[in-house]
């Protein structure tokens, strides 16, 4: 069998180019190549460095993926100092799907009185901005009514009309 002849079948059998098919070979044999060295080599210094190092790495995502996990958004801070940061956040615990940037849907049903600032930016119309609107209204007085929202400067008729739905007084 030739050269020309087997390239033509493997061709075939992949469906792909030919340079397509060079590229899988070149990265097949350094890889096969790479593994060979390092396997005769011999050299148990550079093997057991490579052990430190990937422990090293191990230990270090392992340390990140417990961070992440745990990780609070928001505050529970009440002194005086932070009142700015206390406003405009509470305590949010995140899970596995963070809600961040999703818009409210059908069946959502949002507390105007307890919900934190990313819950509130879920509503439809409502961004950053607003939402701390929204908290530094509440810490004075609670909402009573659906209606009161439109109390908020930036939230009128038009936008109390598509949130409507997905808010909630207690």
């Amino acid at each position: 069998m030739s050269w020309n002849s087997f390239v033509t079948k493997l061709q075939a059998a992949f469906g792909v180019t030919k340079s397509e098919l060079l590229v899988v070979f070149v990265l097949v044999f350094g890889l096969l190549g790479g593994t060979l060295v390092q396997y005769f080599s011999g050299d148990s210094q550079h093997n057991s460095r490579n052990k430190e190092v990937a422990e090293i790495v191990y230990r270090s995502l392992d340390s990140l993926a417990e961070t992440q996990r745990t990780a609070y958004i928001g505050t529970d801070v009440k002194d005086s100092s932070y009142h700015e940061l206390a406003v405009a956040d509470t305590i949010v615990k995140k899970g596995f799907f963070p809600q961040q940037g999703r818009k409210a849907q059908a069946g959502t049903i949002i507390d105007l009185n307890k919900a934190s600032k990313v819950e509130l930016m879920r509503l439809p119309g409502v961004g950053e901005k607003t939402a701390i609107k929204i908290i530094e209204y509440r810490q004075s007085s609670l909402f009573r009514k659906h209606e009161d929202i439109m109390k908020i400067k930036g939230i009128g008729a038009k936008k109390f009309a598509k949130m409507k739905e997905f808010i909630r007084i207690r």
